[in-house]
């Protein structure tokens, strides 16, 4: 019966290794995530500020200057709208990465606690093993001092 209970929960700690890869591999795709939208981030920000420089560069020319003005708005409007977005999904991502994070940690502790009964059990099992041993010496010794 004990070697069924280590076999359960060796099996029940090989299900928690896998969870815990499972958990390691979204935490890596979402920091991944979390990488591609900094990019983006840093990509729209660059671009509005270079929008910036153009709208300031072309209200110099008077015969554009309301037109350009106007456009540039509109264009740093749509920037800013995006920068937006774009920290929203990184807030979320975040919170995604947080998330694995814990379920990670939450894996571990569950594998590190299942590895720990595996061990008690076989060390129990081990004590059981020697007192049998130890009762078949003295049934052994029994028998001998009975036949003589």
């Amino acid at each position: 019966q004990t070697s069924a209970q280590v076999s359960q929960l060796e099996a029940m700690l090989e299900r928690k290794d896998a969870d815990l890869t499972a958990a390691s591999l979204k935490h890596n795709e979402v920091l991944q995530d979390l990488q591609n939208t900094q990019l983006l981030l840093e990509q729209k920000d660059a671009e509005m500020r270079s929008a910036v420089r153009e709208a300031r560069d072309q209200e110099t020319a008077k015969s554009k200057a309301m037109k350009q003005a106007k456009d540039g708005d509109n264009a740093i409007k749509s920037l800013e709208m995006q920068l937006e977005t774009k920290s929203a999904e990184l807030r979320t991502t975040q919170e995604a990465a947080e998330s694995a994070n814990t379920s990670k940690k939450q894996a571990v502790q569950s594998r590190d606690d299942l590895a720990q009964q595996v061990k008690k059990l076989k060390a129990n099992a081990a004590a059981k093993e020697e007192d049998l041993k130890t009762t078949i010496a003295e049934l052994k010794d029994v028998t001998e001092n009975r036949a003589t």
